[in-house]
């Protein structure tokens, strides 16, 4: 697989349900079809408290999914600040100074390793920032349904969209976890480029330079 066909494997929208494994996959169906058979089998009263319990856990979810998207926009700006030093950091190896090239090597391995942490902690905050997928509610009118029906009807939907919506939360939370590993990451690698700037400014010898030449023209005599 190419460079390309990998980056775009990554950053292509699916929905995380579809990503479960077929077992978890089976699990959920066969919870959402035991809960519609349960819920015709409710009273009223049940129904009703049910009703609420899941449009709490909906509720919830909705906030938990925002604040995910706000702290991934956060940590996005956060790499790119880190970046940015990182550029500001590493040209300490273009100075007229002798350094020994195990630290250019070294330097070099570290710059590159930031610069592929970085990409990749963009890429994941990237991932939690796309428009993802949704499941809501759908109550729409049928005939000779009575009351008991519809309430049937929405808290199945309920049930359905807050626990799809819980899994879809749960991939893009671990999607953040791992940006905010490799974010760290990030972090400590800047740190060692800032590190071994200051060393390298306070140690190295200034490299040397060839003498000059100074060629003195005397002024032809004049007659």
């Amino acid at each position: 697989m190419g460079v390309w066909q990998w980056t775009k494997a990554r950053l292509e929208l699916v929905d995380p349900l579809k990503q479960l494994p077929q077992s978890e996959q089976d699990d959920l169906e066969s919870k959402k079809q035991h809960a519609k058979l349960e819920l015709g089998r409710a009273s009223a009263d049940a129904v009703e408290v049910l009703t609420a319990s899941w449009q709490r856990d909906y509720d919830e979810v909705r906030s938990d999914w925002d604040s995910v998207q706000s702290r991934s926009a956060q940590l996005l700006l956060a790499v790119g600040i880190i970046s940015g030093l990182a550029g500001i950091a590493t040209p300490f190896l273009s100075r007229s100074i002798r350094i020994p090239p195990a630290i250019v090597v070294l330097a070099v391995v570290i710059a590159l390793a930031l610069g592929f942490v970085a990409c990749f902690t963009a890429i994941q905050v990237i991932r939690v920032q796309g428009v993802g997928f949704w499941t809501t509610t759908d109550l729409k009118p049928k005939d000779g349904w009575q009351k008991k029906q519809y309430q049937v009807e929405y808290a199945y939907q309920l049930f359905r969209a807050s626990r799809e919506n819980w899994l879809r939360l749960s991939a893009l939370v671990d999607r953040l976890r791992s940006a905010q590993r490799s974010a760290l990451a990030s972090l400590v690698l800047l740190v060692t480029i800032i590190v071994m700037n200051l060393l390298v400014s306070a140690t190295a010898e200034p490299a040397s330079v060839p003498p000059t030449k100074i060629i003195i023209v005397s002024p032809s005599p004049t007659h």
